[in-house]
Order: C-alpha cells, then structure tokens, then sequence
C-alpha cells in the first residue's frame, strides 16, 4: 500500500482513478488544483504523483518545475494535449513517465504498479551491493544517496536506476533497450526517448555539481557508456 497524489481539474478523471488506485490497496489524496495540491506535495509519506499538465492555476509542467528544485518524489504526467514537444519537456523537467488522455485508467493502474516497483527494487531489490565507487562518483542504494565529488546530487528513483546501470559496467556500451530493461524493468510503453531524457537530466545534474562532467557517453548508433578517466579518484 502507498500513498498516491492525484492531482486532475476533471474530477470525472479524479473519481475514476481515485476509485481504481483505492480498490488497489492505495490511500489517495486527490486535489483539482495545482497550488492548492503543492502544500501536500512534499509530504514524505507520499510515494508517488499523478497530475495533469493542464490544471486551474499553475499548470502541470509550472508545478513539477518548482517540485523538482527540491523534490524527487516520483512522477507521472498525464496530458489532453496531442503533443511530443510537450511529452519531450515534461520528461526534461523529470518526469519518470508521460500518458496521454484518454488513455484507459487499467493502463494507468499499471504504469503506477511498475513505477512503485523500480522504487521499491531501488531501495531494497536483490543487488549485490547496495553502494558503488567509481572514481569521484558515490552511488547508495539504501539511502537513496549519490554524490560527485563529495558533492551531493540529487535524483529521481529512474534517474538513480539509469544512472547506476551505467555506472555499474564502466566502459561498456550499454543499448538503450538494456537501459530500459534494468531502470524500468517490464513496464510497457517506456521508449527510448524516456532514456535520452532521464540521460540529458543526468549530464545537467552532475555537471552542477562538476561543470566538466562528461563522464557519460553516447555512441550514436550504439548507445550510452560511463567512462572514468585515469585521473579521476574518489573523493
């Protein structure tokens, strides 16, 4: 059981999904507005959001912005809007997933249950280790912790499963449907654009915390490769 931030200006939509997450074992706050929702938002008992791009007030897109400053509670847009430049900003801006209206509410319910799942395996799925080194590069699985540098950065639970795939075989040109396969496991509909987005929010977040980061490859044709250079250390 979770607890899920539903958060639609059509309350149709709101009963509907409200009623399915509910009959899933999920206790639901649901919310019409944007700036009314943000209060309840950063609740550390939330584990998931749910929002339109289109809200009364402060859109979608505007409220993840602000979420992401310093939030990395995981989240799913869902858009009216018949739009890839829309899908392509919104996973810019950090959304680990994009479901255009009307899409059927059972697609929805999955797409939550694979989210909650890559959380949960990110916390405490059956990995060798729970923490890595490479080079300046610290990743935690238990904490949810990665620095660079000794710097932290901050990542969603998709960024952070993306980016230790990568860093796990250092020098490895890993395909963008391997990629897929480890930071999302089975959840159907994720494309290779969700890659180059959680991949392009990555390079920013890191190169905040180092401006010369460029660590992480892409190989046109090929894929995505975490290189460490000799004189990288830890710190």
């Amino acid at each position: 059981m979770a607890q899920i931030v539903l958060v639609d200006g059509d309350r149709s939509t709101l009963a509907t999904l409200s009623r399915l997450l509910e009959s899933d074992g999920h206790r639901v706050l649901s919310f019409v507005d944007g700036d009314v929702a943000l209060r309840d938002i950063s609740n550390p008992l939330n584990a998931l959001l749910v929002m339109n791009t289109d809200l009364p007030g402060t859109s979608g897109l505007d409220l993840l912005r602000r979420l992401r400053q310093a939030n990395n509670l995981p989240v799913i847009l869902l858009s009216d809007a018949r739009s890839d430049t829309e899908e392509a900003y919104g996973l810019h801006l950090g959304a680990d997933d994009y479901i255009r209206k009307p899409g059927a509410p059972r697609v929805v319910l999955e797409r939550v249950r694979a989210i909650l799942r890559r959380v949960r395996q990110s916390a405490t799925g059956p990995v060798l280790t729970s923490r890595m080194m490479r080079g300046p590069l610290m990743m935690d699985r238990d904490s949810h912790e990665v620095r660079w540098n000794g710097c932290e950065v901050a990542l969603t639970a998709t960024e952070f499963n993306v980016l230790w795939t990568l860093a796990d075989r250092p020098g490895t040109v890993l395909e963008r449907a391997r990629i897929l396969d480890a930071a999302y496991g089975t959840d159907l509909g994720v494309t290779d654009r969700c890659i180059d987005s959680q991949i392009k929010r990555l390079r920013m977040k890191l190169r905040k915390a180092d401006p010369d980061f460029d660590n992480i490859e892409t190989l046109y044709g090929l894929g995505y490769r975490f290189s460490q250079q000799q004189n990288q250390v830890a710190a």
